[in-house]
């Protein structure tokens, strides 16, 4: 049996999070906004099918939302924020957009990466 691999990608605000799912090939599963509540991604994450995979654009707020992708069994990437808006290169500009082009360039295996530091360093960082 085949897995089904699902790739999310997140674009994380102080209040705001909005989402987009794809499939294998690149077909939208879902879409959506969502609160900065960790228990709304987890409900969004486990109503995709398969592994997901989950990018994360390097921000002031990307914690909080990798740990909640990580504690939801996704497995998460950080992207390069300054070299992951040069490929992607979108004339229009939304968060809905953002978002959508996380997931291509992860299912693409084309996202710039951002090193994520492991929890333990996180925690002795006192972040979260």
């Amino acid at each position: 049996m085949e897995s089904i691999e699902t790739y999310v990608g997140l674009d994380v605000h102080r209040k705001l999070v909005v989402a987009t799912a794809l499939n294998e090939r690149g077909e939208q599963l879902e879409q959506a906004k969502l609160t900065s509540a960790p228990q709304e991604l987890i409900d969004f994450l486990r109503r995709l099918p398969g592994h997901k995979h989950v990018a994360i654009e390097a921000c002031a707020m990307w914690e909080p939302s990798f740990n909640t992708a990580e504690a939801a069994g996704a497995e998460v990437t950080l992207s390069h924020p300054l070299k992951t808006k040069l490929i992607a290169g979108a004339s229009l500009k939304s968060d809905k957009v953002d978002s959508e082009a996380l997931a291509r360039l992860l299912r693409l295996d084309a996202l710039p990466t951002s090193f994520a530091p492991p929890p333990e360093l996180r925690r002795l960082r006192g972040c979260y």
